[in-house]
């Protein structure tokens, strides 16, 4: 029996001297690390709260040292303990180049205010609306009065016209979407229909036409690199019903990118449901090395309720009801618009280019109110072409641009 004791004693004490005590530390705070993971050929150990991982191994041994966010680490371990630092990976933010004044300049070296959304910043919110995204940048602010109807405030610019957005120039792929009159139906555009914008703030804008709101340029141009197809689906509270369908088709140099859109919504107030039905194609076809051709046509299809606005008492009665007389009078608008563009870029030298772009587009607006009722059908169409001069002078870059933009209706 005291044989049978002294061989267990033994043996657990050959464990204990065959265990390693590995101390992991923040290279620069000299912190314990924990959770590292410690991978020693197949197996897998991991370090306590105080940084220390135990691995039951004797003799000399590789180990690679993994926590995320810090730089890998492989050594050879000799000793019974040992200590290990992990360093921080240092990561550097790529520069934002925007070409809001047709310069192609980092963004902070750009001589106006101006704000960059990109996809990252939509893909941080839902779908549904543009207005989360748009409100993280300071001086822009998005509101919504109804789903689908929105007012749209840069610097307090907030100067609206009944219908749609004023005091701002709105942009789609180099194509204006600013009616003559000032105003933009920014709820034709799906938030897919986005990839990209830039806002300009204030009057620096002006340089795309008078106003002093600002200038929201929104880019989605097609530029497929694979076949795919995608499909999404998303449901919610209140009825609400989202889909959409892309496909993406390379055609040589170039290709074709098409997406159909739905949305559906009851809305949380009575009468104030919402369908819109968006479908975009756009296609992409280098001519040659110095020419190139872009198409896009946009289809909406809107619909929406206007449940008004409420008293003090009303809203504390009911947050939930319409304005009295907005389900009689059927307050709402139904909008149907198309929108087709033929784009032609052509550089004449390494110094010198132009970009043509021509433009359609017709809309059938329809709004009956509380007090009156609207009923448009417009047809207009356009051009913008601009040249571009590439030189040095004084052993500086300069670039100027002449061009010209007409619109009728």
């Amino acid at each position: 029996m005291k044989k049978l004791l002294l061989l267990l004693t033994l043996l657990s004490s050959l464990e204990v001297f065959s265990q390693r005590k590995i101390l992991i530390q923040d290279g620069i705070s000299l912190k314990p690390l924990s959770e590292v993971v410690v991978r020693v050929g197949d197996q897998e150990y991991f370090s306590d709260q105080n940084g220390l991982a135990t691995i039951p191994i004797d003799g000399n041994f590789d180990a690679v040292f993994f926590k995320e966010g810090y730089a890998s680490v492989e050594q050879e371990i000799q000793s019974k303990s040992a200590e290990i630092y992990l360093f921080p990976l240092s990561v550097s933010l790529s520069g934002v180049t925007v070409n809001a004044f047709e310069t192609d300049r980092p963004l902070l070296q750009q001589s106006a205010s101006i704000s960059l959304i990109g996809e990252q910043d939509f893909n941080r919110f839902n779908e549904t609306s543009i207005v989360s995204s748009f409100n993280t940048k300071p001086g822009i602010r998005i509101e919504e009065r109804a789903p689908a109807s929105y007012r749209v405030s840069i610097r307090g610019s907030s100067l609206r016209a009944p219908f749609g957005v004023r005091n701002v120039k709105v942009y789609w792929n180099e194509v204006p979407i600013t009616a003559p009159d000032g105003t933009t139906a920014l709820n034709l555009l799906d938030l897919s229909n986005i990839r990209t914008a830039e806002v300009i703030k204030g009057p620096s804008g002006s340089i795309y036409g008078a106003g002093n709101g600002g200038v929201i340029n929104l880019k989605n141009a097609a530029n497929p690199s694979v076949g795919t197809a995608t499909s999404e689906f998303a449901s919610g509270s209140f009825g609400l019903s989202r889909g959409r369908l892309a496909i993406s088709q390379p055609i040589g140099k170039g290709g074709l990118e098409a997406a159909l859109v739905t949305q559906e919504s009851d809305g949380y107030r009575e009468h104030s449901a919402m369908k819109r039905r968006v479908f975009q194609l756009g296609g992409f076809f280098p001519v040659s090395e110095k020419q190139e051709v872009r198409t896009q046509i946009l289809v909406s299809d809107l619909d929406y309720q206007i449940p008004g606005s409420l008293t003090a008492d009303q809203l504390e009665e009911d947050p939930r009801q319409a304005r009295p007389g907005s389900v009689n009078q059927n307050s709402s608008i139904s909008q149907q618009s198309i929108l087709a563009t033929f784009g032609h870029l052509y550089r004449i030298s390494d110094n010198i280019e132009n970009n043509t772009t021509l433009y359609l587009n017709t809309n059938d607006f329809e709004n009956p109110f509380i007090l009156d009722y609207k009923k448009e059908l417009g047809f207009g169409y356009g051009g913008r072409s601009r040249f571009t001069f590439d030189w040095n002078l004084a052993g500086r870059p300069f670039r100027l641009i002449a061009g010209e933009n007409i619109s009728k209706a």
